[in-house]
């Protein structure tokens, strides 16, 4: 079996891309990356190489040092199993979708995105955002089915058909999941689970898409969907908030920090597109304005008032905003990043760990490798469902480090808790040998169990 990718190297590729779109993006930000703000992300970046390398190729470990046979089946109770985390994942999407639509007065995306705004602004202001049990109990379920969905895909030749049904009807409800949330954020989510589900299977004896035309089909739909509903988001949200395409790109320039280089306005002049600089501008900057935030992050790094996992933990934020004096511990740290122009924005995995950890975000980066780490070696020495469902999940969450740590975006932490859970049942396995009941007489006497 050929060595996939190992983590540090997954993670230093990827921040060297992300600084590549920075240099060769036609936008400028402000304020632009320095040298402090580099070395900040290069040390955490380092620590967290160091603890991957240290686990896999440093600390000795029982069992061979060479990978063994792939395991290419699975076990009727495991089907069983992830047609029920697929099913959980069902449900609670179609709650979530029931709960978001009854608070709306009119089904629209301009309707969507002005309860989205509302909500945003009682999570700032620390107010409590009322929400039934149904509506808790689905934010908790829904992330269940990504790990039904990235286990049917590792195998999914060996999927029965109401598997593979169970997949297409989760997807549809993410589809439905992000659209009344009036975000993106559970789509991107779905389509990284996805990408590296498939890029695993190699590793697992299969070919990279399954022969399926189905499955083919529903790649590209799914990414065309994904860039047209993020073209027809930013329009409706331009409309909403009054802005045409000059009044937005000062905004972008003012409160954004970012505006496009004079390059880009000539092409897009000569183009007669001017709404060019504006959709250019607006999908750069999703993904590098990490870098920004940082330099901002800096400046304020001596009134930043620690959060502990407030910040970027949405479980743990709803937790503080619930409990007895919850309020008065996250309003003045979120009143300082408001203040500093950094709340509401992606500092990245690093930003937003040094925001809830101080200092100790350094020791986070390591134990975040070491954990990736662990979970390559894992595969790789024994490549089999579960320990591919945990590489998958932490490479995904080098996937999503230019937004968050592991936990913080889109209901992450809740998905990793799925994924660990999903895990641990997986383990667990009672046999019963039901011939010893049969062949007792007297066994219609006893109680059922």
């Amino acid at each position: 079996m050929r060595r996939f990718i190992h983590p540090a190297v997954l993670m230093i590729s990827f921040w060297l891309l992300i600084f590549l779109t920075y240099f060769l993006a036609p936008v400028i930000l402000t304020p632009a990356p320095t040298l402090g703000g580099v070395m900040f992300l290069t040390a955490h970046i380092l620590l967290f190489v160091i603890g991957s390398i240290f686990y896999t190729h440093l600390l000795p470990g029982k069992g061979k040092s060479h990978h063994s046979t792939v395991d290419g089946c699975i076990s009727r109770r495991l089907q069983r199993r992830i047609n029920t985390v697929l099913l959980i994942g069902m449900l609670g999407g179609l709650v979530s979708i029931y709960s978001k639509f009854a608070e709306l007065t009119e089904f629209s995306l301009a309707s969507i995105y002005s309860l989205r705004l509302l909500r945003a602004q009682s999570l700032l202001g620390v107010e409590e955002v009322h929400s039934g049990l149904a509506s808790a109990g689905a934010f908790l379920c829904y992330p269940a089915g990504f790990v039904g969905l990235v286990s049917g895909i590792l195998y999914y030749e060996n999927m029965p058909r109401i598997t593979k049904l169970l997949m297409i009807g989760f997807v549809f409800t993410i589809l439905g999941v992000a659209i009344l949330a009036g975000g993106r954020s559970p789509i991107l989510v779905l389509l990284l689970f996805t990408g590296i589900a498939f890029y695993t299977r190699k590793y697992l004896g299969k070919s990279f898409l399954p022969k399926s035309l189905s499955i083919r089909y529903g790649i590209a739909v799914l990414f065309i969907a994904f860039v047209a509903y993020s073209s027809i988001l930013w329009t409706v949200r331009s409309q909403k908030t009054g802005l045409d395409t000059a009044a937005f790109m000062s905004h972008a320039a003012r409160v954004w920090g970012v505006e496009p280089t004079d390059g880009l306005i000539e092409i897009s002049k000569s183009l007669n597109k001017p709404q060019l600089p504006q959709t250019v501008v607006s999908s750069v900057f999703y993904f590098i304005q990490n870098l920004s935030m940082i330099e901002r992050l800096l400046d304020s790094m001596h009134d930043i008032k620690f959060l502990y996992g407030g910040y970027h933990i949405d479980i743990l934020a709803a937790a503080l905003r619930a409990a007895p004096g919850g309020d008065d511990f996250l309003k003045p740290g979120y009143q300082i990043l408001l203040n500093a122009n950094i709340y509401g924005f992606f500092v990245g995995a690093w930003g937003a760990l040094f925001i809830d950890l101080g200092y100790f975000s350094f020791l986070a980066a390591l134990i975040w490798g070491v954990v990736a780490g662990r979970s390559w070696r894992n595969f790789y020495r024994n490549p089999n469902l579960l320990t591919a469902l945990s590489y998958v999940f932490w490479s995904y969450s080098i996937l999503i480090s230019f937004v968050s740590p592991p936990f913080g975006f889109s209901n992450s932490f809740a998905i990793y808790l799925w994924f660990v859970l999903f895990l641990i049942w997986s383990k667990i396995h009672i046999p019963i040998n039901y011939g010893q009941f049969i062949n007792r007489p007297d066994m219609s006497n006893q109680c059922a169990t």
